[in-house]
């Protein structure tokens, strides 16, 4: 039977290793977006716990059951694929120590295709480059979200609620927070749903529109983040969609910062979500924070979000404006139906990465209530790693190959954006 192994040194202690491994949201970072996996349970690093996800098999969403064996707390673990697409999946994770602060993760696979003697033939291109890739990912976001949580080892770990949390940022922000050992809580509408593998229990549940609380209390949190609105690239801008744009940020935005600004234990921080449509269309004009708004559409909308939080701000809460630029998926590639086309390779964004957002939270970068921009950040990631691949000559055409796919799907272009 064919047999896969990966190795990859990262620069932490056998611990540091386990820890992240073993924690809530280590599976929904370790997992590559572009292959659509849908977490259901995420067991813990013990004998008989399970992990369950639906993997995406060419149209068909297949379930996938892991089952843990032969853990050795710190060491080693294992799970063997109980119910599954393969023949086999027997995985093997080792965690070496090299020396005092470097550790070797290996990992060994034994698989089996479906069908294997009719199908194992082919699995030096159906199987091998797709496992090769996978890898190479988890070892770079393991290396990553450690060199982060480092970083700030000094600090103590914080209770955070986060609105938007089922959004493309969202999602992995808490995850990462989750693998960086912080208290992560969910703020929910009455009819969001909440993902499978979440914590039922760590949930915060209002109307935003009307400011009620349902279920739970913002009492006693350190950093509330606030990503909640609705997109403004995949629907057509009928006035009945720009009133609904505005309405999802700026009312539910203004009711947040009442709740918080009224709390006897409101957050330290209040992160809320803005975006670089702030400046409006400015040309080739370098902005930067302190650059005044432009005069369109969703400069204005812009303006009025950030405008929302001025009751939080009096009250002594520090707010900082999250002014990010574009967000892409490889689920976007999809979305627009270019499911081989140049989105796919943006493997790592924003939504993924959330770096400045995580920095911003626990404090490693200057304090001082002001607005920040996201935009730079997210294009560092696209060349650090897209340009392995293509060239930035490239990486500028297949932006603009997502400007005419949003314009084929929406008919129209959007006043005060690129679309």
């Amino acid at each position: 039977m064919p047999i896969f192994s990966h190795s990859a040194e990262h620069n932490a202690t056998q611990k540091e290793i386990w820890d992240w491994y073993n924690s809530p949201g280590a599976f929904r970072r370790i997992m590559p977006e572009w292959e659509g996996i849908q977490p259901i349970n995420a067991g813990a690093l013990k004998d008989g716990e399970e992990t369950i996800f639906k993997v995406g098999i060419g149209p068909v969403k297949l379930k996938w059951i892991a089952r843990h064996h032969s853990v050795i707390e710190g060491k080693s673990f294992a799970d063997d694929m109980i119910k599954g697409p393969f023949g086999k999946w027997s995985h093997q994770h080792t965690f070496e120590a090299t020396s005092d602060d470097i550790t070797t993760v290996r990992d060994k696979v034994d698989y089996k295709l479906p069908f294997h003697i009719f199908t194992g033939w082919s699995k030096g291109f159906t199987v091998l480059p797709r496992m090769k890739q996978m890898f190479h990912y988890r070892s770079t976001r393991v290396s990553k979200d450690l060199e982060r949580i480092q970083a700030t080892s000094s600090k103590s770990r914080q209770k955070v609620l986060v609105s938007g949390s089922t959004g493309m940022i969202g999602l992995q922000l808490c995850a990462f927070l989750e693998a960086a050992g912080h208290d992560v809580y969910r703020l929910m509408r009455p009819t969001s749903k909440l993902p499978p593998d979440v914590n039922p229990e760590k949930i915060v549940r209002w109307n935003d529109l009307t400011g009620d609380i349902i279920s739970g209390s913002f009492e006693g949190f350190d950093c509330v983040i606030h990503l909640a609105g609705a997109g403004i690239g995949d629907k057509r801008w009928s006035k009945k969609r720009k009133q609904l744009i505005r309405d999802s940020r700026v009312i539910p935005t203004q009711n947040l910062s009442k709740i918080l600004s009224g709390l006897s234990q409101p957050p330290k921080k209040f992160l809320c979500a803005s975006a670089v449509g702030f400046y409006g269309n400015r040309g080739t004009e370098v902005l930067d924070e302190k650059s005044t708004k432009g005069d369109d559409y969703l400069a204005s909308i812009c303006s009025e979000w950030e405008d929302s939080t001025v009751l939080a701000s009096d009250s002594g809460i520090n707010v900082i404006h999250m002014r990010t630029g574009i967000v892409v998926s490889p689920f976007l590639a999809n979305k627009f139906g270019k499911k081989n086309g140049a989105l796919v390779l943006f493997a790592v964004s924003l939504t993924v990465e959330n770096g400045i957002i995580v920095l911003r939270l626990l404090g490693l970068l200057p304090e001082n209530g002001s607005p920040i921009v996201l935009a730079g950040v997210l294009v560092f990631h696209f060349i650090g790693v897209a340009t392995s691949v293509i060239s930035f000559t490239t990486l500028n055409s297949m932006v603009w190959d997502t400007v005419e796919e949003v314009e084929i799907k929406t008919g129209r272009r959007m006043e005060g954006t690129l679309l």
